[in-house]
């Protein structure tokens, strides 16, 4: 079992899209696993350094998934202890603005967390 990290309501909203895209930094091989409440899983591999994370049997990232709370992501072939996603939101005074986050995984070689690295943002369209 690999690194796991659950996002609640309180970093993003219930039932909106969510854009999801994935950078590597590895030689290894990641593999992403993200579920959701009401049973919906999506898998995305990808390989290469510097590479991208593709959706498993899919379209190459980013992919809009609909964020049914809590969204449970699972690093495969990490073996970090633990993730804390970072949350920021770019603003303006006439704008809603932009949600992104970030969550890194690390393989055991350096320590840098950014051996596959996931975002998810919102609003898309």
């Amino acid at each position: 079992m690999g690194a796991q990290v659950v996002l609640n309501a309180d970093l993003i909203p219930n039932g909106i899209s969510v854009g999801v895209s994935g950078t590597i930094n590895t030689a290894g091989s990641p593999i992403v696993l993200i579920s959701d409440a009401k049973g919906n899983n999506y898998t995305f591999v990808g390989s290469g350094n510097p590479g991208y994370l593709y959706l498993q049997n899919g379209p190459v990232t980013p992919k809009t998934i609909v964020a049914n709370m809590p969204l449970t992501i699972q690093f495969e072939n990490q073996n970090a202890a633990t993730m804390l996603p970072a949350k920021a939101t770019i603003q303006t005074p006439t704008a809603t603005g932009l949600n992104v986050i970030m969550v890194g995984s690390e393989d055991g070689t350096d320590n840098d967390f950014n051996d596959c690295v996931l975002l998810l943002y919102w609003p898309v369209g």
